[in-house]
C-alpha cells in the first residue's frame, strides 16, 4: 500500500507549547482607539520548512522577505518571496494575501479573514508546494488571565483540505510603557492532508527527482 493512503485517511492532531518574546510600539487595548493606515516590510528565516507536522527529507531553509499595506479600515494586501538558501539555491516561492481584520470597541475581541495565492517553483521539494491557495479566519478573545484564539482554514491543492485550530496565552508585558512582552501560549490544531498525497505523486517521488538525484550520483561519480 502507498505511504500517501496511509496518511490521507487519518485527520492528524499537533500541540505546541512555544514562547513568543516580541516589542509592540503600543498595548494591545490601544490599537481600537487611533487606528492608522501604514507599510510595513519584514525579513523571517525559518530553519526547515514544515508545514501541518509534515517535511521533506531534505532540509530546507528558507529566508522570507515580505511586505505589506495595513489600511486604517482594516484591509490589508501583502507579498512575500521565499529565497531557498543552502544547496540548490533558488526563489523557491511567492505568496500573496488580501485580508481584512477587526476588532471590538473594548478590545476584548480581534479577528481576521484572508485570502492567499500561492506561487511554488516547479522544482520545489516543500511539502506545501502542491497548495494552489487557501482561505480563512481566527478570533482572538482576551478573556483577562488567559487569551483564547482560534480558527478555521481551507486550502486548495488537487483536493480540498480543512483545518482547525485552538489555543491559550498569556502575555507577561515589561519595559517602559510596557513595549515589551514575553506570551507563553499552547496550541492543538486537526486537518484533513490530501496535499501531502499530492506532494509523495508530484514531488516526492516524481521522475523530475529520480532524473535530479541521479545526476547529482553520476557528477559525484
Amino acid at each position: 500500500m502507498p505511504l500517501s493512503k496511509t496518511v490521507i485517511t487519518k485527520i492528524p492532531f499537533s500541540f505546541l507549547l512555544f514562547l513568543a518574546i516580541s516589542a509592540q510600539a503600543q498595548k494591545t487595548e490601544d490599537t481600537t482607539v487611533s487606528r492608522h493606515s501604514y507599510f510595513k516590510f519584514s525579513v523571517n528565516y525559518l530553519t526547515n520548512a514544515v508545514y501541518y507536522g509534515r517535511k521533506d527529507s531534505l532540509v530546507l531553509p528558507y529566508i522570507t522577505p515580505a511586505i505589506s499595506y495595513h489600511d486604517k479600515s482594516g484591509l490589508y494586501f501583502e507579498g512575500s518571496l521565499s529565497y531557498l538558501a543552502g544547496t540548490g539555491a533558488q526563489i523557491d516561492a511567492a505568496e500573496i494575501t488580501t485580508g481584512y481584520v477587526f476588532d471590538s470597541k473594548n478590545g476584548k475581541l480581534s479577528g481576521d479573514v484572508y485570502a492567499s495565492k500561492y506561487f511554488t517553483n516547479n522544482s520545489s521539494y516543500s511539502v506545501h508546494g502542491e497548495v494552489k491557495g487557501a482561505i480563512g479566519g481566527s478570533l482572538y478573545y482576551n478573556a483577562g488571565p488567559v487569551s483564547i484564539n482560534g480558527g478555521a482554514d481551507i486550502s486548495f491543492s488537487g483536493k480540498t483540505d480543512a483545518a482547525i485550530n485552538f489555543g491559550l496565552s498569556h502575555a507577561f508585558e515589561f519595559g517602559d510603557n510596557k513595549h515589551w512582552a514575553i506570551t507563553p501560549s499552547a496550541l492543538v490544531n486537526a486537518g484533513t492532508q490530501n496535499f501531502y498525497e499530492n506532494y509523495f505523486t508530484n514531488r516526492k517521488f516524481s521522475q523530475r527527482r529520480r532524473r535530479r538525484a541521479s545526476s547529482h550520483s553520476h557528477r559525484r561519480g
